[in-house]
C-alpha cells in the first residue's frame, strides 16, 4: 500500500522524523525519550482501507540509551493507537474522549492520543514515547510533511498530465492524470463522425 509514495518521498519522511525529533527534543518541545512512529498509506485517496495493519506500515523512531523502554515498545504502542483511528475514522484522542464505550470493546487498542488519520489523503500516523499531547503534535507534523511532499510531487505529475493532454488534443486516454490499460481501452474516443455536443467543455 506504500506504492502511492515514491522512494524519494519515503526517504524524505524518514529525514523529517529524525531531524524534527532531535531538534524538538533539544528545544524541550518533546520529552527526551525513546519513541516510535508507525505510518500507513491507504491503497487509494479518500479511503480508510489500510488493509492488514501490522503488515505494510512504515516504521521509524529511536532508542535512547538509559530509557525505560526501546523503539520496539513504542512502535507497538503507536500501532495500537493506529488501530483505534482505523476503526473509528477519527484521531485517537478524539475517539478516547467521545467513544469510550466502543474502545473498551476494541481488541488490542491503546487508549491514548497520538494517532491521526487523514481520510482525503488516505494517511494514518501514530506516535508514542513522548507526552500524550506531544505525541499528537508530532503525528500532526508528520502528516503535514507527508501531504506537502505528496503535493509537491503530485504538482509535477499534474503539469505533465496537462502537457500530455495538450499534445494528444481531445483524443486518447493520455489526457487523463492516471492511465491504466483498462482506462486506455475503455475510454470513449470521439471521431469526426461523432461530433461533440455544442457547448460541451473540452478541457
Amino acid at each position: 500500500m506504500l506504492n502511492r509514495l515514491s522512494d524519494a518521498v519515503v526517504g524524505d519522511i524518514g529525514e523529517f522524523i529524525r531531524g524534527t525529533a532531535e531538534a524538538w527534543i533539544d528545544q524541550r518541545f518533546l520529552k527526551r525519550n525513546s519513541f516510535g512512529v508507525e505510518i500507513y498509506v491507504a491503497e487509494r485517496p479518500n479511503s480508510t482501507d489500510f488493509g492488514d495493519l501490522g503488515q505494510s506500515g512504515l516504521l521509524f523512531g529511536n532508542t535512547l540509551a538509559g530509557a525505560e523502554h526501546d523503539i520496539d515498545w513504542y512502535q507497538e504502542n503507536a500501532h495500537r493507537k493506529n488501530l483505534i483511528s482505523a476503526e473509528t475514522g477519527m484521531d485517537s484522542h478524539e475517539a478516547v474522549r467521545l467513544w469510550p464505550g466502543l474502545l473498551v470493546q476494541l481488541e488490542g487498542g491503546y487508549p491514548y492520543g497520538g494517532a491521526v488519520i487523514d481520510i482525503p489523503y488516505g494517511l494514518l500516523i501514530g506516535t508514542s514515547g513522548f507526552e500524550e499531547d506531544e505525541d499528537l503534535m508530532f503525528s500532526r507534523a508528520i502528516r503535514n510533511c507527508i501531504v506537502m511532499l505528496m503535493d509537491r510531487e503530485g504538482n509535477e505529475q499534474l503539469i505533465d498530465a496537462r502537457r500530455r493532454g495538450q499534445r494528444a488534443g481531445e483524443l486518447g486516454a493520455e489526457r487523463f492524470t492516471v492511465v491504466s490499460d483498462a482506462l486506455r481501452l475503455g475510454v470513449d474516443q470521439p471521431t469526426a463522425a461523432q461530433p461533440r455536443i455544442p457547448g460541451q467543455a473540452t478541457v
